[in-house]
């Protein structure tokens, strides 16, 4: 019990953290930081947080179908950091692999949504949009990266805080209609 109010309160808190980081990249995305490699690359290490939560708060290794959202997090932790250790990496690179992670991660994010919605999970719903929405963003990203940042960051700031907001209905209505917490992705 003690250890379950412990995880919903760091969950809580972590989730308020992703809505202020939304917050926070909407209001500073401009022209200095859309081609700041030191910016970009911790905007990549944070959007791979969640990844790791929802590995921790879904089973973690007890859950085979989420040991791909651990892999994500490292993976997206990775690219992170050599964006913000090698100031040398031309945007045109970044751009490419932070696009192609975002595609391959939105990918299995819409595999890993869709038995959720055959459970009548509708709130899952926002998930999908937002993958979907995601891929679509990764492509402009890879193709035209200077425009493609700026939508990118615009995008993931609004993501922030839509995913943010979802996760908190998500307690609310797991412990309405279900007496628990409900994780979700």
């Amino acid at each position: 019990m003690i250890k379950s109010r412990k995880l919903n309160i760091l969950y809580l808190s972590l989730v308020v953290f992703y809505i202020a980081i939304g917050i926070f990249v909407l209001i500073f995305s401009n022209d200095y930081y859309e081609k700041n490699n030191l910016f970009l690359g911790i905007l990549i290490l944070l959007s791979s947080i969640p990844h790791l939560l929802i590995f921790v708060t879904q089973g973690g290794l007890k859950n085979d179908r989420k040991y791909p959202y651990l892999f994500f997090s490292l993976i997206g932790f990775a690219i992170g950091i050599v964006t913000i250790c090698e100031e040398s990496i031309p945007l045109d690179k970044v751009c490419v692999m932070w696009g192609c992670f975002d595609i391959c991660r939105s990918s299995f994010e819409i595999a890993d949504v869709i038995p959720e919605l055959k459970k009548h999970k509708w709130l899952e719903l926002i998930e999908l949009f937002i993958s979907l929405g995601e891929i679509g963003i990764a492509v402009l990203l890879i193709i035209d990266e200077f425009e493609g940042i700026k939508l990118h960051l615009l995008y993931f700031g609004v993501v922030f805080v839509i995913s943010g907001i979802k996760r908190i209905l998500d307690n609310i209505i797991g412990n309405v209609i279900y007496g628990k917490s409900v994780d979700s992705n």
